[in-house]
C-alpha cells in the first residue's frame, strides 16, 4: 500500500515538474480583427526571432517553443525569452531567462496574464507583455500543437 502511494506521488510530482510539450506560439488579434503583419493581412500571426528580439508576423521563420519546469519560455534554437525594455521580449541565454510563463486552456500566460501585445515599432511588430514602446495591438498567444490542429494542454 505504501509503495503504491509512493509511486503515485512520484508520478504526480514528475508531471508537475516536467517541461511542456513543444508548441508553435500563434498570435490572434483580440476580437478576431485582422492586422497587417507587414507581409499579409490576417487574423493570426506567428512568433519569430531576429537580431535577438522576438517579433510577431507572417509564418516565415516561425519558431517552436516549450515552457520549462521553472516557467521559462525556451525556444527550439536553445535560447530563452526574457522581458526587456518597454516589455519587449528578447532572446537570451538560460541564466537570463524570465520566469513566469505557463500554459492554461491552450493559451500562453506570463505572470498569470494572457495579455500580450504586437507593438508596431520601426516597421515591425515586436512581441511584448505591455503596450509600451509604440502603437500596440492586444493579442492572445495560442499554444498550437506541432502535430494536428489542436492546442497543447495545461
Amino acid at each position: 500500500m505504501q509503495i503504491t502511494y509512493f509511486l503515485l506521488s512520484l508520478a504526480t510530482l514528475t508531471q508537475v515538474l516536467a517541461d511542456s510539450s513543444q508548441f508553435k506560439p500563434v498570435a490572434s488579434v483580440e476580437g478576431g480583427h485582422a492586422i497587417n503583419w507587414k507581409r499579409n493581412t490576417a487574423e493570426k500571426g506567428f512568433v519569430f526571432a531576429a537580431d535577438g528580439q522576438l517579433f510577431l508576423g507572417s509564418k516565415n521563420g516561425s519558431i517552436t517553443a516549450q515552457i520549462t519546469d521553472c516557467g521559462a519560455l525556451k525556444l527550439a534554437n536553445g535560447t530563452y525569452a526574457a522581458v526587456g525594455e518597454e516589455g519587449l521580449l528578447k532572446e537570451v541565454e538560460a541564466t537570463k531567462a524570465s520566469v513566469g510563463f505557463a500554459i492554461k486552456g491552450g493559451k500562453l500566460l506570463y505572470q498569470n496574464s494572457q495579455d500580450f501585445y504586437a507593438v508596431d515599432k520601426n516597421s515591425q511588430y515586436y512581441f511584448s507583455i505591455s503596450g509600451g514602446g509604440g502603437s500596440a495591438t492586444k493579442v492572445s498567444i495560442a499554444a498550437k500543437a506541432l502535430a494536428g490542429e489542436g492546442l497543447i494542454g495545461d
